[in-house]
């Protein structure tokens, strides 16, 4: 980032950040490193695309301090090993019915604690993930007249997002489709989905299925993986020979391990299970095809992978988000739909999709061209110059 001064302003209440009418005070403020908060987290989905906006925003500027706030799960902890993060933790609207006073309290002091902390930090731009950890520290921002700059991955925008896209200054989506489900669509952008330099680099791998024993990959996720798990268990029940030319690879989730491995067993299938695969870029070069949910930051790798895939939906996902993720990719013929739901049993479905697949080359190939059509490897770049832009912005009319 090219911000050699920190911004601040001090708005009365009611005001909100570069869209304002209100007028604010400004004040300059002198900073030996420039620092940028992203607030929010709490699933993969949300940390992993501003994870990847921290390594080109460190690939721009090494000297940049970069502030992680969100919640205390155990997915926070671990995926934010060794960056600097603050932990603040409001609690669910639903917890106002139970507990009303233990509610009120918890988001008195976050609101609190995160005005504390743009007081400490002075950041030039406060950028929100999603999920319901942004909401205080992205309020409050909106609120002193910090630019704010939200990430949404998918098509229906999450509650957290459309609460704060109301007076956010730039929202970046993943989809086209996402924009008319905006309250401001005008200051949407379409960036695609950041994703981690090693999956970006997929995008620029040729695929011509050469590989002596191609895979097939099947991605539970950190939820539903139980259902996609009997699933393809039942398919085992009956196989073609030909499945037998391909490695088979599932990522299974915590439970399940050992009678997963025995119904691929049982099959004649050669087999790896796993309750988690943590080397998804070196994997998925190999693989022919790829059954998984479609959660937007997955479809973002995939993509950029250009693999075959046959998308599988999480039915309790919020919003049925993940049926409009995966509705979007079928539209533009990236990927095959198998939802839970249909006139026949869902293994059925499911085993017949991947009979077809498995015994068509040219129909594998035909979907992973177009998959790696909707790939955006440089998103976190696009997603960067807007908070340049931004920032230079706030910089040029209250410096």
């Amino acid at each position: 980032m090219g911000i050699l001064l920190q911004i601040r302003r001090h708005c009365e209440p009611g005001s909100r950040g570069l869209n304002s009418t209100v007028e604010c005070e400004s004040r300059v403020f002198m900073s030996d490193k420039r620092t940028v908060i992203l607030a929010g987290g709490g699933t993969g989905g949300h940390l992993t695309p501003g994870l990847a906006v921290v390594q080109e925003l460190r690939r721009r500027d090494p000297a940049i301090r970069v502030v992680f706030v969100g919640s205390d799960r155990p997915i926070d902890q671990k995926l934010l090993t060794g960056h600097d993060r603050r932990v603040i933790a409001p609690l669910p609207l639903q917890t106002a019915w139970r507990s009303p006073g233990k509610f009120v309290r918890a988001w008195w002091r976050a609101r609190s604690q995160s005005w504390q902390l743009l007081e400490e930090l002075h950041p030039p731009i406060v950028i929100g993930l999603g999920g319901l950890a942004s909401v205080p520290v992205l309020l409050a921002a909106q609120r002193r007249g910090i630019p704010t700059l939200l990430l949404e991955q998918n098509v229906i925008p999450g509650r957290a997002n459309r609460w704060l896209a109301r007076h956010a200054d730039r929202v970046c989506v993943s989809f086209a489709e996402t924009l008319p489900n905006l309250p401001h669509p005008g200051r949407g952008v379409v960036t695609g989905n950041p994703v981690r330099p090693e999956f970006a680099a997929l995008a620029m791998v040729r695929r011509d299925e050469v590989v002596t024993r191609p895979s097939v990959l099947i991605l539970g996720g950190s939820q539903g993986a139980q259902p996609l798990n009997a699933a393809l268990a039942e398919c085992l029940r009956e196989v073609s020979p030909a499945w037998r030319a391909f490695d088979w690879v599932h990522q299974s989730g915590e439970s399940g391990v050992a009678e997963l491995q025995a119904a691929y067993g049982r099959a004649g299938l050669a087999a790896e299970v796993a309750p988690f695969l943590d080397d998804l870029d070196r994997r998925l070069p190999t693989a022919a095809v790829v059954i998984s949910r479609a959660g937007a930051t997955t479809l973002a790798e995939l993509a950029c992978a250009g693999v075959a895939t046959v998308l599988v939906p999480y039915p309790q996902a919020a919003d049925d988000h993940q049926r409009a993720n995966a509705r979007a990719y079928s539209a533009r013929g990236g990927a095959v739909v198998v939802d839970h739901e249909g006139a026949e049993p869902f293994p059925q479905r499911l085993g017949e999709t991947l009979l077809h697949l498995l015994d068509d080359p040219p129909a594998r190939h035909g979907l992973a061209r177009q998959i790696r059509s909707l790939a955006h490897p440089d998103a976190a770049a696009r997603v960067v110059d807007e908070i340049d832009e931004l920032a230079s912005r706030a910089a040029r009319g209250f410096g």
